[in-house]
């Protein structure tokens, strides 16, 4: 069908397809299943079972695309930004934190490993134990948990089991100085108050 005239579809008989304002393709098929389109093919698209029953679609002037499933109607809006994922690796993602210059940091277990992107989703670099940049993989050495920033720029970071990171900007990159707590070094959440302090929650000590 030709989205661009507004058809609409009774589901049952046809497949219909949409495309989105950044180009996606949206199929429902004769089975009332709606996937979205990639590179790698269509894969399965759904928030709840009644988007897998779909009946009906018509998609309107605003470019939102309506679903009429067993359970009510789902509007899909594509006005916003198109989802972009930023990297895949065997490993689990521990931490995301956006900083003052709206970058954004990803710390992960397995690899033990500081990504950060621009604010426009270039990739930054892999932060070093050296507290520098790095545009291959570089390990940061010990896994990081939880991500936090003063007002004066310093981050800092908790890691599991080897305590807290103070990171605090220099011309190449960041000076990193090391602490280790007294009786626990399983850093889990770290929040700065309003006094300039640091409350630190481990696992096994409390806070």
């Amino acid at each position: 069908m030709n989205t661009h005239q507004l058809s609409t579809a009774m589901i049952g008989q046809q497949t219909y397809d949409y495309t989105d304002s950044f180009g996606t393709t949206w199929t429902v098929d004769a089975g009332g299943t709606l996937s979205r389109g990639s590179t790698s093919g269509q894969t399965p698209y759904a928030v709840s079972p009644a988007m897998t029953a779909i009946r009906f679609c018509c998609p309107d002037r605003q470019g939102n695309l309506w679903l009429l499933g067993t359970d009510g109607i789902y509007k899909l809006s594509f006005y916003r930004q198109q989802a972009t994922p930023l990297f895949s690796a065997p490993a689990q993602v521990k931490s995301l934190f956006v900083d003052r210059q709206q970058r954004y940091w990803v710390t992960t277990k397995e690899d033990a490993a500081v990504r950060i992107w621009n604010s426009d989703n270039t990739f930054a670099g892999f932060l070093g134990a050296d507290g520098r940049l790095h545009s291959t993989f570089t390990s940061f050495g010990t896994p990081i948990y939880c991500i936090c920033q003063q007002a004066d720029g310093t981050l800092w970071l908790g890691s599991k089991p080897d305590g807290l990171f103070r990171l605090r900007p220099v011309s190449a990159g960041y000076s990193v100085e090391h602490f280790r707590l007294p009786d626990n070094n399983n850093v889990y959440n770290i929040k700065p108050d309003d006094r300039g302090r640091l409350w630190i929650a481990t696992l096994g000590s409390g806070v």
